[in-house]
Formats: C-alpha cells, sequence, structure tokens
C-alpha cells in the first residue's frame, strides 16, 4: 500500500494490524490499529521517502528511503489493449469484415476471413499512452474455426511507430508469430497463448503506431485445412510512468 504524506511516499506492505508510530512522536510502541487511520504492518517493515526518517519497532530500528530504482517499479505496470476485429482495416481491400450472428441467443460480432492458402492481413492504429516505455508488445489472438476439421493457425504480428515528419510508408519490424490449435468442434472462439516480445520500429513515446496482424498461411505450421475467422486481438505493453503527464 502507499500512502502520500507531507514526508513523501509511504509504501506499508501490511497483514498483521499494528500501527507504528514515528520516533520524533515520542513513542516507540507498536500499537493496536482501530478501524480508524494508522498503517498496516507485516514483518515489521516500513520504507518512507524520506532520508530523515527513522521508525522504531520495540527494540528495533529501521531508516530507510526509496530509491530511483524502487520508484521505477511502482511506475513499471503491464496494461491492456482490446482491438476487435471491426477496428481493422483490410491489408487486401476490398476484403473486410463479416458480421457473424451467433444463432439463437443472436450474439452478433464481426470477423476478418482469413484465407488457408494465402497470407493475409488486417491494420489497425493505436496511440500509445506516454507513460509507455517504448519497449517490446505482446499479443494474444481470438479466432474462430469454422468447421470440426483439427490443425494449427500460426498468427504473426508486426508494426512500427511514426514520429514527426516521418514517412508513412516506413517499414515495419519483424513479425513474431504464435501457432494456436484449432477446437474440434464447429464454430468455437479459440484464444492463443501470448505471444514473445514484438519489437516496433521506431518505437518511442508520443508517437502512433500501425501495427498489422495477418495468418502466416505459407508456415509449415499452419496446417488448419479452412478459414480462420479472426474476432480481435490483445495487446499487452508496459509503463515506465506513474501517469502520462
Amino acid at each position: 500500500m502507499t500512502r502520500n504524506t507531507a514526508d513523501g511516499p509511504q509504501i506499508i506492505a501490511g497483514a498483521t494490524k499494528k500501527r507504528l508510530k514515528d520516533s520524533s512522536e515520542g513513542d516507540n510502541d507498536l500499537r493496536e490499529r482501530g478501524k480508524g487511520s494508522g498503517f498496516v504492518l507485516s514483518n515489521d517493515a516500513v520504507v518512507r521517502g524520506h532520508a530523515s526518517s527513522v521508525w522504531t519497532t520495540g527494540t528495533s530500528t529501521v531508516k530507510t528511503t526509496i530509491s530511483p530504482s524502487e520508484l521505477l517499479a511502482q511506475a513499471s505496470r503491464k496494461y491492456t489493449l482490446w482491438i476487435p476485429a471491426n477496428l481493422m482495416t483490410a491489408r487486401q481491400p476490398p476484403h473486410g469484415t463479416v458480421r457473424i450472428d451467433s444463432g439463437s441467443n443472436d450474439n452478433i460480432y464481426q470477423v476478418f476471413q482469413f484465407d488457408k492458402d494465402t497470407d493475409e492481413g488486417a491494420q489497425f492504429t493505436v496511440g500509445f499512452p506516454k507513460s509507455w516505455n517504448a519497449g517490446t508488445i505482446t499479443f494474444k489472438v481470438v479466432w474462430e474455426n469454422v468447421t470440426t476439421a483439427s490443425g494449427n493457425v500460426v498468427w504473426a504480428l508486426h508494426g512500427r511507430c511514426f514520429g514527426d515528419n516521418s514517412d508513412p510508408d516506413g517499414a515495419k519490424g519483424t513479425a513474431i508469430g504464435i501457432t494456436d490449435a484449432s477446437s474440434t468442434t464447429a464454430s468455437q472462439w479459440n484464444i492463443s497463448a501470448e505471444s514473445a516480445a514484438v519489437t516496433l520500429t521506431d518505437a518511442a513515446k508520443e508517437r502512433p503506431a500501425i501495427l498489422e496482424i495477418f495468418r502466416d498461411a505459407n508456415h509449415v505450421s499452419d496446417t488448419l485445412s479452412e478459414d480462420a475467422w479472426l474476432v480481435g486481438v490483445w495487446v499487452y505493453y508496459t509503463t515506465d510512468a506513474a501517469t502520462d503527464a
């Protein structure tokens, strides 16, 4: 738990329901914590962001500060973007998404129907937040099989970022693939594992990116002998700042 005070940020790991008083207040004892204000502690550990702060627990005194690396660890978080097929644009026009009705329950969604013989893809634009660390990303694919046929589909993703005065025709980075097995029950949604790291060309903060997801139908591991219907993609990225300020 993090708590901001006039002395700076406090990080308190907790479960033992004890309260600790600053030694400058003249009270070095642990006190029972009620339901009001107080600090929750575990292992009698307190970290305060003030170099002169001293905490005392009975006969033990702890004096510490938050290092830059610890602050960075607080800011470093993994986030998710969900991009459904209807927000993508086909690489091979005039192909586009197809509206699907699930049946009796009328669940409506759109898919790209990617061919079993030809590499086909769809692209989308992402504006990563300012807090993005401009590092690698990963992805998962949600897709539907059509029949009871068994086999694998190889999905791949690549992309690039674009800065000020950049050429929109710039080449994308190396595509990273993920292989996913089809359900042998007809018309099922399949969810792939998370991919390995994808490096975007010219990645930097506050740069929009164009990403492409495609079926690598010519890959030796792509063995499903029917169309694969793309439902959407999860994209995962990591931040290095707590806010976009």
